[in-house]
């Protein structure tokens, strides 16, 4: 939200039913899909910045520096706009699903993360505690929250 507005939430669920990925997002928590060595950003964060890379007035490189990052221009928050992406994606086997908050996306070196994900098919469990590592090693100032599941 707003700097100077009021205080928002994100969500971002999903379902893993019948072969499909099914998302509800709002917000800046992502849902990242890796199949092999491809990595597939399913949701986009709904943040001024990101609004602003998309109509061409920043560059992408200006996101992870500049003192707006974290704004949000949708969220759950009373008189903020609050309707959610509503996103199907096509799951095979081996596929890895990724729920991450901004506190592992926004800090770790988007190398290293794609590196961890993409690494040969490690425990789920040990691959969470891995990426929060990550996230604690590259002085995380936010919560990290992550969620990963193997098709």
């Amino acid at each position: 939200m707003p700097a100077d507005g009021p205080d928002g939430a994100t969500l971002t669920a999903a379902l893993l039913h019948a072969g499909r990925l099914h998302v509800a997002h709002i917000g800046d928590t992502r849902v990242t899909l890796v199949r092999g060595t491809r990595i597939e950003a399913v949701t986009q964060d709904h943040t001024r910045l990101r609004s602003l890379v998309a109509a061409g007035r920043i560059a992408p490189e200006e996101v992870a520096a500049h003192p707006d990052r974290a704004v949000l221009n949708r969220a759950l928050a009373a008189g903020a706009p609050t309707a959610p992406d509503l996103l199907i994606r096509r799951l095979e086997p081996g596929d890895l699903v990724l729920l991450s908050s901004d506190g592992l996306h926004a800090v770790v070196d988007p190398s290293a993360l794609a590196d961890a994900l993409t690494a040969p098919a490690a425990d789920v469990d040990q691959l969470a505690d891995d990426l929060v590592a990550l996230a604690l090693e590259a002085g995380g100032p936010d919560n990290v929250a992550v969620a990963l599941a193997r098709i």
